[in-house]
């Protein structure tokens, strides 16, 4: 079981206590003024839990644990749920991507960060664009992973024979993209030098962070671009610049870092089952006995 507002079960834990320090504590009801000790003693029935602050500590507890949105997963494990989840490489293949300024080149870099992203993928198609002037499809989203690796092994900086940089046209092929009707969200990753990023790119990435997919900038030149974190901010995802030597400052295909990403992508997509409303029915019954007429 997980909370998704575990601040509200602090404030659960402080009233549960605060009742069992204060809560035998008796409730004022202004009888004792005007009558003597011994009568209202006489008169008054014997001391009951109602009279008492404990329950309303209680209920108050019960409804902070309430709050705090208590979810189990789903059915079905992790494997079967990550499936609806497509992961997309974009790669530039643009002739500065040929530049030694990241060594050996910087598309040398990209394939060894494709390779990562190969194994990491799992259970999740995978499929591969690349673009310079123009875009095209290398690979379609499949599970066969072998078959991916084989095509972002063979890439070259003269695959697309239309010159200059303009990953907006990858963006926009995914968001034309209608075959992928089982796919519950794309994650997609862009691998470029930071050149060719216009407004209109800005707008199509904003555009498929809307739709409620992800895109991440790995940025294969030395230099660092505003233009690429404004793109990564845009879709939603995060900006991963090379150092000289082609490595990322941390490991976005690290098993526990996708493992938080799994997790959020249930609570966004609905892979978990929320209690809160059950244990809210469990405090009905203390709620019916605290507004109960005495004698009744």
């Amino acid at each position: 079981m997980t909370l998704q507002s575990p601040l509200w079960i602090m404030l659960g834990l402080a009233l549960l206590l605060a009742g069992l320090w204060r809560g035998r504590t008796r409730l004022e009801d202004g009888w004792s003024r005007v009558i003597g000790a011994a009568m209202l003693a006489r008169l008054r029935p014997a001391e009951r839990l109602t009279g008492t602050l404990l329950p309303y500590f209680l209920l108050a507890a019960g409804i902070a644990f309430a709050l705090s949105d208590p979810v189990t997963p789903d059915a079905g494990d992790d494997d079967t749920f990550v499936g609806a989840e497509v992961w997309w490489a974009l790669v530039d293949v643009s002739e500065s991507m040929g530049e030694t300024d990241i060594s050996p080149t910087r598309l040398q870099a990209v394939q060894r960060q494709l390779d990562k992203l190969r194994d990491a993928a799992g259970p999740r198609p995978l499929g591969l664009m690349v673009f310079a002037g123009d875009a095209f499809l290398a690979h379609p989203a499949t599970q066969d992973h072998s078959a991916f690796g084989d095509f972002s092994n063979a890439l070259q900086t003269d695959l697309v024979p239309v010159a200059g940089s303009r990953p907006g046209r990858a963006l926009a092929m995914l968001v034309r993209d209608d075959n992928e009707v089982n796919t519950l969200r794309k994650r997609i990753w862009l691998f470029t030098d930071g050149d060719g990023i216009d407004t209109a790119t800005l707008a199509t990435a904003a555009e498929l962070a809307a739709q409620g997919h992800r895109l991440d900038v790995v940025l294969s030149g030395h230099n660092a671009s505003p233009a690429a974190q404004a793109l990564a901010e845009s879709g939603a995802g995060t900006l991963w610049p090379m150092d000289a030597l082609g490595r990322l400052p941390t490991d976005p295909f690290a098993p526990t870092r996708l493992a938080s990403e799994r997790h959020q992508l249930r609570l966004t997509l609905g892979g978990y089952r929320h209690w809160s409303h059950w244990w809210l029915l469990l405090c009905l019954p203390l709620c019916w006995w605290l507004m109960r007429r005495p004698g009744v």
